[in-house]
């Protein structure tokens, strides 16, 4: 009870979630690491050296970030707010620990640092989005939503989608290159 007055339980559901990953990747996923090839030397090399179509790729991220959270914010006018709520933090939590695992034993410290710079600087523009979205979910109906929460997130989706389309191709490259 103390917890869920504190607010700490949004963290708690995404670290559940995290070492869930963990586990996932070390016990069942081993099968799965070797056919993969995001962390692969091959494929970071071949990365390293293309040229990213920006229109194509701004278009097939509109898709893949858009649809996600309009599917969330529909949740979010059901009853079932905070179980949206608890999902998304339980399932993002999972990806990072799964993905985490996968770079490090793929690549080592390597696979890290370069797990790291692809989530930059996008990914802190989407955690607000995010944040601003899932926070009214567990605190409704104490706070209530207005136009302003709605600028915000559509501002912090729109730059995350932006910065992932021409600032972390470019961060992607330099940070492949110098670890190559």
């Amino acid at each position: 009870m103390k917890i869920r007055k504190s607010k700490k339980q949004l963290l708690l559901y995404y670290m559940a979630g995290f070492f869930v990953g963990i586990v996932y990747a070390n016990l069942i996923g081993k099968a799965y690491l070797d056919t993969s090839g995001i962390f692969r030397e091959h494929f970071l090399k071949q990365y390293a050296h293309m040229d990213i179509d920006t229109k194509e790729y701004l278009l097939y991220l509109l898709q893949l970030r858009l649809l996600p959270f309009s599917i969330l914010a529909a949740a979010g006018c059901t009853k079932f707010k905070s179980i949206a709520a608890a999902v998304i933090l339980v399932w993002t939590g999972f990806c990072g620990g799964l993905v985490a695992v996968i770079a490090v034993l793929s690549l080592g410290m390597k696979g890290m640092i370069i797990c790291i710079a692809g989530m930059f600087p996008h990914m802190i523009a989407y955690a607000l989005a995010y944040a601003i979205l899932l926070w009214y979910f567990y605190v409704y109906p104490e706070v209530k939503w207005n136009p302003l929460k709605s600028a915000f997130a559509g501002a912090m989706l729109a730059a995350g989608i932006a910065a992932e389309t021409y600032v972390n191709p470019q961060i992607m490259k330099l940070f492949i290159r110098l670890l190559g």
